[in-house]
């Protein structure tokens, strides 16, 4: 027996009789059993083409095994009747129940006994089943059947009705098929037939001779959403439209009758609304005429064809499309705005056998291609010309033209099946506009002209040829930098491209490529970059001029950036904005696309800079060094390193700070996080100011020393004011008998003065080269009239600084004041005063512990 035990198996019941007429009845119970039955005849596929039969010897009988739960029933026999009552066959989460019997003489089955049985099929997989019969659809589901059956096997009865629920067929998800089936005169009918999905619905109703295999059919589909199947919405194409059809038909395999009208309304492809078409297909004797008509603004399709319904079914089409706009369906190949239509006018022809299309001849002539993008326009030259022949296209002519002799031209063979082998050869002279038409955030310009050979098969293509590359010019919009005056040439060996000779130009500077690139197993890369005395205006505001000897390896997945980067010049203009950058720096990175190639691109690049380094802004003039490493990834950079401050002055608020000394560590592998180690001094009327910043700019802690010593509040006081805390809360009179502002007042003032010097700074020190100017009514002390006074101060040298002070209420009171540092600890002072009087002062600075 076809079955392969696991579980138990028990029988009990009676028998009676003789031995040539025994009767059995009683009930059969078996769990856990495989059962191993032969495939069906029909061959596997993997459409509703049947593979035809050759006289090749048959394989070896094919067998299907499938697991059960468990079967029982009440079985009956004898030489008159055999009988199943209460029959359930379980396997997971399918069941089918039984219940029947089938009349016997003596003892045996024909084709002429009589039948009554009932079948009932609750949750059984499709897939399962097409197994047992030996087909391969792509079809799943679950298949529900409730049938009665009578008769004889030569004039079998009966009726009932099939559901297929949770299903997919050829990739389109199926809500439900639901049809009433009846069994009468060998002829199996279809009626009420349901389909129900995302589509639409499909209506109608079919039949089946079970001997003269004759069919018929009549169905209905409307409401078919196009924007809904998958094969017209693609990453490249995107279609809506509603689709509505009638199909009618009747005959046998050999000899069909088929009559079907099509009409597909509001055909919009990638946002662009084109019209309507109607298609129709009409049977007349054993030949089928397909006809097709568009009715659209921006093309006029027709397609008229016959196919003999005999045999392999041979058959013609022709196809005309004349002034058809491809902008729509270009949108989704090209990342950027078509400015000009890409018109084509076509004829395609196909002949051969509709049964076998791999032996279909096809041609096609392009009498008219032309486009205008980014302002080249492009036209053909000459009928486009493309056979394919046993699978075999050729491209017989293909040349294209341009303004100013530009030009492509294409010719070859490429085999569609087998070894797909390719014998092409490109030549031309095109302009690099053409990269703008691939990306949107790309700029280029400047020609390129190239010969080139691509043998091969299609998946390992080999190439042959040399690029040249003249004034060309590429920039990407995000990128700081771009190139110009690229010129070189880039030479194709089979699987190979190498970097013969590339120079370009960039932020004013000199650069190298070479290099090359490889495409045998995926892309892979080993392009060096030699840059000397280039500029990068990066981050805005910030300009530094670097030397860079830099690789990229690696492929397409994983690919590294290594190298070294010598600073030479840093500067930063006033529009920088160093708040800004360090609260821009707090907030947490953002979440680059998962799916950007940056995402795979590392960083191992060394930056250093020139010995002492000097960098100037307009608020200051440090000298230092840099020595860190960048390391992380495009879209996460990290630094490692120190930046190391020697000396320098800063101008903040109007007082200068001397930098003594100060340290920008970045010891986070994980993201840019700097701790700084800076003390910076200044001298404000008779104090040595000390501040010390330490730490990470999150957590940044400030530290306040003076000489003589102060409290931090007065520091802070006299930084900001002028003054100390007691000296703005002392209430006494002033020698002009006028009183002293309050603390209120005189930080009104100073926010007041800290405007107005920001915007007269700004622009004097433009017009005029000067270092600072200061409106504050407390300039000059305390102790002078507390008018609104202007202080103009140029510093000439390292050494010397000239300060002119008037009042604004009075013109004759002007101070005129130099200040000369002989060193750090020793100045002179030489002042006139508002009244005419010269005086000198010596200023010696000596610490003591």
């Amino acid at each position: 027996m076809p079955v392969e035990l696991a579980g138990t198996a028990s029988f009990d019941g009676t028998a009676s009789g003789s031995l040539k007429a025994l009767s059995v009845a009683g009930y059969l119970e078996v769990r856990d059993f495989t059962t191993v039955l032969p495939r069906g005849t029909a061959p596997p596929q993997a459409g509703p083409t049947r593979v035809a039969q050759t006289t090749a010897p048959a394989a070896p009988a094919q067998t299907v095994r499938m697991h059960w739960d468990l079967l029982s029933a009440d079985v009956a026999y004898s030489p008159q009747q055999a009988s199943v009552r209460n029959g359930v066959l379980r396997r997971a989460g399918a069941q089918i129940d039984v219940d029947g019997a089938v009349q016997l003489r003596k003892g045996k089955y024909n084709q002429f006994s009589p039948i009554d049985a009932r079948l009932r099929v609750i949750g059984a997989d499709v897939a399962e089943l097409q197994s047992i019969a030996g087909y391969n659809y792509p079809v799943t589901g679950r298949l529900d059947v409730n049938l009665r059956v009578s008769g004889t096997q030569a004039d079998p009865r009966g009726n009932g009705r099939i559901a297929l629920t949770n299903a997919t067929a050829y990739g389109q998800p199926i809500r439900s098929l639901t049809t009433d089936i009846s069994l009468q005169n060998r002829e199996a009918q279809l009626r009420n037939i349901l389909l129900s999905s995302d589509l639409g619905q499909v209506t109608g109703a079919a039949a089946y001779n079970l001997g003269s295999e004759a069919f018929r059919f009549d169905l209905h589909g409307g409401g078919i959403q196009l924007a809904k199947v998958p094969q017209a919405n693609r990453p490249n194409l995107r279609a809506t439209g509603v689709l509505t059809f009638d199909a009618s038909g009747s005959g046998t395999a050999d000899a069909p009758v088929v009559n079907a009208n099509l009409r597909l309304r509001d055909l919009t492809v990638n946002g662009k609304t084109l019209g309507d078409l109607d298609a129709e297909a009409v049977t007349k004797g054993s030949e089928l005429r397909l006809t097709a008509r568009s009715n659209m603004q921006d093309a006029n399709l027709h397609l008229d064809g016959t196919v003999s319904l005999r045999g392999q079914m041979p058959g013609q089409a022709v196809l005309t499309l004349s002034s058809a706009d491809l902008n729509p369906l270009l949108k989704g190949f090209v990342r950027t705005d078509l400015t000009g239509k890409t018109a084509i006018s076509a004829r395609v022809e196909a002949s051969g056998p509709m049964k076998n299309p791999k032996a279909m001849r096809v041609e096609a002539v392009v009498d008219r291609l032309s486009t205008d993008t980014q302002g080249v326009f492009v036209q053909n030259q000459g009928p486009i010309r493309v056979r394919v022949v046993d699978q075999v296209a050729t491209i017989e002519q293909f040349r294209m033209a341009g303004e100013g002799n530009r030009f492509l031209t294409v010719g070859g063979t490429v085999e569609l099946a087998g070894a797909r082998r390719l014998n092409l050869k490109a030549g031309g002279d095109i302009h690099l506009k053409i990269l703008q038409t691939f990306n949107p955030n790309i700029m280029s310009g400047g020609f390129t002209d190239f010969d080139l050979v691509v043998g091969g098969t299609i998946p390992k293509p080999a190439v042959e040829g040399q690029i040249n590359i003249r004034d060309g010019a590429v920039a990407l919009i995000d990128l700081p930098n771009g190139l110009s005056n690229v010129n070189g040439s880039l030479v194709f060996t089979e699987n190979r491209l190498e970097v013969r000779t590339l120079n370009a130009r960039t932020g004013g500077g000199d650069i190298a490529l070479g290099g090359f690139v490889t495409f045998d197993r995926g892309v892979a890369f080993h392009i060096t970059a030699k840059g000397r005395d280039i500029r990068v205006r990066y981050p805005e505001g910030m300009s530094s001029t670097a030397n860079a000897d830099l690789l990229l390896s690696g492929t397409m997945k994983n690919a590294l950036l290594s190298g070294e980067v010598t600073v030479t010049r840093f500067a930063m203009n006033s529009q920088f904005d160093l708040s800004l950058y360090l609260a821009r720096s707090k907030q947490p990175p953002t979440t680059p696309k998962p799916d950007s190639l940056l995402n795979n691109v590392n960083f191992d690049i060394h930056v250093s800079s020139t010995p002492e380094l000097r960098v100037q802004t307009s608020l200051a003039k440090i000298s230092g060094n840099v020595d860190i490493r960048v390391r992380g990834t495009a879209t996460r950079p990290a630094i490692l390193g120190r930046v190391s401050i020697v000396e320098g002055d800063m101008l903040f608020n109007g007082t200068k700070y001397h930098l003594e000394r100060g340290d920008v560590i970045f010891t986070n592998p994980v993201r840019i996080a700097p701790i700084l180690n800076i003390e910076a001094s200044a001298r404000v009327r008779d104090y040595d100011i000390t501040l010390g910043f330490h730490g990470p700019v999150d957590k940044l802690s400030t530290n306040y020393r003076s000489d003589p010593p102060l409290p931090s509040g007065d520091i802070i006081a006299l930084l900001a004011l002028g003054r100390t805390r007691e000296e703005a809360a002392n209430p006494a009179m002033m020698a002009n008998g006028q009183p002293q502002q309050t603390f209120t007042e005189s930080a009104s003032n100073a926010l007041l003065g800290q405007a107005l010097n920001a915007t007269v700074s700004s622009r004097v020190q433009k017009i005029f080269g000067i270092s600072r100017v200061k409106i504050d009514p407390q300039v000059g002390g305390p102790e002078n009239n507390a008018n609104a006074r202007m202080t103009v101060e140029q510093q000439i040298s390292n050494k010397i600084t000239l300060t002119y002070i008037t009042n604004l209420t009075q013109s004759a009171q002007q101070i005129i004041q130099v200040e000369y540092n002989v060193n750090r600890n020793l100045s002179i002072i030489a002042v006139r005063d508002q009244n005419g009087i010269v005086g000198f002062d010596v200023r010696l600075r000596q610490r003591k512990k």
